[in-house]
């Protein structure tokens, strides 16, 4: 089997972070694998089956999940089939996904951070409720609106700086494999050490924003500690990372016995801590414990700021990578479709009708339009007749008046061939008393 850019002389490259798959890493590859097919079977469940319980902020654990089944299936077939285990490409996949799967768990809490902190300013209150309740004093309202807006600032700034570094730490991994030379290979270890550096750094800084929250007040003090349990066992993986960064390799084919000590530590303190990472996550009823509805604080944050809860593209992004929800959607834009329809229809008819719009009317649609409006004992002309008469007369005596064809418009053909002058007929309002001169 070929392989694009493998080394053939014995060149150093960086070692494979869990080193290269041999018969006895069968066993832990397949325990493992069955645990993180448990724990994303589990929240399939909680998605389809319990609704009160689904949020968008477990994504991560699920794609972790799932991403970690693959990885374990290729690392499963490579203890056996050699071809497998030499594929630089498997092997370069193996690593970016590594690489990136922590950081998307510690994306995850950094939000669940930012909702428990924003659960604080809102004195645990559910939003929904809090909404009605600032309605009653605008000044607690504002004042709690710009406490929040500093968390949420500090949020966005940590989680734009962890999605580049994700991006930088996936393109230094994928390029370090596409050299696959020793004359890269100091940059290339250094650079990985870098990432996994920045990494703990990252993890640091959550830390400190809970450490700061502790003393808040009407902070939830359960949700902080789960989120200290968490942080503390997902700080495991880039130290370990990072330890063994340094590490340099000849070849994909076998496994030296000196690399078993760091493949030990690799399930130990890698896969096992993002296991319970998952596991924890998953299994923890966040929308409850830190009030993040469905979609988190984004939604809300725009709601606070009188926009829509969600924007236009997202809606597009939701239709194409949700399939599933095309029959709901398309239920409910019936509906309120049909609602917008009977509210039109149910409000009174307020038009306008001058000569040029009641030619082109028919008889039937005239006395519709006539028979649907309302008017009050108190409307009456000059005359004390009601105004209701007036355009019954309309109808009842003939259209010619306005210009129109007496032959297809008017129930009374001997009454159609009285015309008046069309400059008395200049503005009929059927909601005033003002009528022209030819009707009285």
């Amino acid at each position: 089997m070929s392989h694009v850019n493998v080394p053939t002389d014995n060149s150093t490259f960086g070692e494979p972070i869990g080193g290269v798959s041999v018969k006895a890493d069968f066993t832990p590859n397949l325990l493992l694998c069955l645990g993180f097919t448990f724990i994303f079977g589990w929240g399939m469940f909680i998605i389809f089956f319990s609704p009160q319980r689904r949020t968008l902020l477990r994504v991560a654990s699920m794609f972790v999940c799932l991403e970690r089944m693959l990885l374990l299936s290729i690392r499963m077939a490579a203890s056996f089939r050699q071809n497998v285990r030499e594929s630089w490409g498997l092997s370069e996949y193996q690593q970016v996904a590594l690489s990136m799967g922590f950081l998307g768990l510690t994306q995850e809490q950094l939000n669940l951070t930012l909702c428990t902190a924003v659960l604080a300013t809102r004195d645990g209150v559910a939003f929904a409720d809090w909404e009605q309740l600032a309605q009653k004093d605008p000044f607690i309202r504002d004042k709690r609106k710009e406490e929040r807006e500093k968390y949420r600032k500090w949020a966005s700034k940590l989680d734009m700086i962890i999605t580049i570094g994700q991006g930088i730490q996936a393109a230094g991994v994928s390029l370090s494999w596409e050299a696959g030379s020793s004359h890269y290979s100091t940059y290339i270890i250094k650079f990985r050490l870098a990432c996994n550096i920045f990494a703990c750094a990252a993890i640091l800084a959550i830390f400190s924003m809970l450490h700061q929250l502790k003393d808040v007040q009407a902070i939830n003090q359960k949700a902080l500690r789960r989120l200290r349990l968490i942080m503390s066992i997902l700080i495991i993986v880039p130290v370990f990372r990072a330890s063994v960064s340094m590490r340099t390799a000849t070849t994909l084919s076998t496994s030296p016995p000196s690399a078993l000590p760091a493949k030990v530590a690799f399930y130990i303190c890698q896969m096992l801590p993002e296991l319970a990472v998952c596991a924890i996550s998953i299994f923890t009823d966040y929308r409850n414990l830190c009030d993040t509805g469905s979609w988190g604080d984004y939604p809300r944050r725009r709601i606070e700021n009188g926009l829509p809860p969600r924007p236009g593209w997202f809606n597009v992004l939701h239709m194409i990578f949700a399939p599933w929800c095309w029959p709901r959607v398309l239920g409910r834009w019936i509906i309120q479709r049909r609602e917008r329809k009977e509210e039109a229809r149910s409000k009174p008819t307020n038009l306008l009708i001058d000569e040029k719009s009641l030619r082109t009317l028919s008889y039937s649609r005239r006395k519709s339009l006539v028979d649907s409006l309302t008017f009050s004992p108190s409307q009456m002309d000059s005359d004390g007749r009601s105004i209701r008469s007036i355009p019954m007369s309309i109808y009842s005596k003939g259209w010619s008046t306005f210009g129109g064809d007496s032959s297809d418009t008017s129930p009374d053909k001997s009454e159609s061939k009285r015309t008046l002058p069309s400059a008395l007929i200049t503005d009929v309002n059927l909601w005033r008393p003002r009528l022209p001169e030819g009707f009285r």
